[in-house]
């Protein structure tokens, strides 16, 4: 806004005349004026006032032309300022998402700090009990290596006191085929044939043969018989077998007895025995 310009009162112009009147002098450049005939003028005063107020409303215009340039250098920075102060309110809006954004990620990082401690607590239980595990199969694995190292030497004693006693029944074996004609052979499974020779002093080299098998709860049964023998001698050598007890293994050799004298008894001639 423009400042006012105040005017000055007549009377104060008239007592201000001499002055104003030296001053208009100065400024048309005249050496000559007369103060004296200032009195007696009256449109030489007509003539100074007009150029005051000339001077004075050009004075105004300038002033006004001035102070409205200076208001539009002023509109014009504080239009700068209000642009500077538009960016510092979005730096500041920008710094407080940064600071907000900054505080997110502060406590999203202790939150992932907190996660890898806690995976790497983990990770290190894990590794523990792996280890603690590892040493207990360890030790496991140690006592089940000496337990099958102890059953490997019972069983490699245990092989060599079957095959001590495998060379025993070989050795009965071959005393019974060379003495008595008597021949084992595993015909299947639980099946087993018996032949006998040495039975027919015409013919030793004759074979008498059955066939004696396991048949579950049914017991011994006696198949393939060659030449037959009577059903019901076999019958009651078969019976007493199956009633004998398992624990008695006299009654196997007591039932292969039985079938040799038979073989004897019905198919060799009593001269001949």
């Amino acid at each position: 806004a423009s400042k006012a310009v105040r005017v000055p009162r007549l009377a104060n112009l008239l007592d201000l005349l001499p002055l104003i009147g030296m001053a208009v002098a100065v400024a048309e450049g005249s050496a000559h004026f007369d103060f004296t005939s200032l009195p007696r003028s009256g449109c030489w005063l007509d003539e100074v006032f007009a150029g005051s107020d000339d001077r004075l409303s050009q004075w105004r215009k300038d002033r006004t032309q001035a102070l409205r340039q200076e208001v539009q250098r002023a509109m014009r920075e504080l239009g700068c300022e209000r642009n500077g102060l538009d960016d510092l309110v979005t730096d500041i809006a920008n710094t407080k998402q940064l600071q907000a954004d900054a505080a997110k990620l502060h406590i999203e990082g202790e939150h992932l700090g907190r996660a890898v401690r806690e995976a790497a607590a983990s990770a290190a239980q894990r590794s523990e009990a792996a280890y603690q595990a590892r040493e207990r199969f360890s030790r496991i694995e140690e006592a089940r290596l000496a337990e099958l190292q102890d059953e490997e030497r019972v069983l490699a004693e245990q092989d060599a006191s079957v095959a001590t006693r495998l060379k025993e029944v070989e050795g009965f074996l071959g005393l019974y085929r060379d003495r008595l004609g008597l021949t084992l052979v595993r015909a299947a499974p639980q099946t087993v044939q018996v032949t006998f020779t040495l039975l027919d002093e015409e013919a030793p080299e004759r074979e008498f043969s059955f066939t004696l098998g396991l048949s579950g709860a049914a017991g011994y049964r006696v198949t393939a018989c060659s030449p037959a023998v009577q059903s019901r001698r076999a019958s009651a050598l078969l019976h007493q077998l199956n009633a004998a007890q398992p624990s008695e293994a006299s009654a196997l050799l007591v039932f292969v007895c039985g079938m040799r004298r038979a073989f004897q008894a019905e198919h060799c001639s009593p001269s001949r025995r």
